[in-house]
């Protein structure tokens, strides 16, 4: 598994308001972490259910490769799971303007804004 791509993973049970269900999870992590073997991986949830006004902390990545519907990633909702709860993958990876663009709103969630 890479930074960037898109697998399905099961993030039941939930608790209280977390994302749960088997979904698509973007990767998020260095690679250098998941290369050295951390028995977790960290991901952003995707969701089929979409905003019309996403905002700065969903990102829009439209159905390619084995990622069958519309889909928003949430980067308000970052999660470090077991590496078992990944089932398949990757279905697709994202482009680089997609992946900057999830980066952006990772930090704007986190409140960790870029100096340029």
């Amino acid at each position: 598994m890479k930074r960037g791509e898109v697998w399905l993973a099961r993030l039941g049970p939930a608790r209280g308001a977390e994302i749960g269900k088997t979904r698509p999870v973007l990767i998020v992590q260095d690679n250098a972490l998941t290369m050295a073997g951390y028995p977790t991986v960290v991901i952003l949830p995707l969701t089929t259910r979409l905003r019309q006004d996403p905002g700065p902390v969903r990102v829009t990545i439209p159905p390619r490769g084995k990622l069958e519907e519309l889909s928003q990633v949430i980067t308000s909702e970052p999660r470090a799971i077991d590496r078992q709860r990944l089932l398949q993958g990757p279905l697709t990876r994202l482009l680089p303007g997609e992946l900057s663009a999830v980066e952006q709103g990772l930090l704007t969630a986190m409140g960790m804004h870029r100096q340029t």
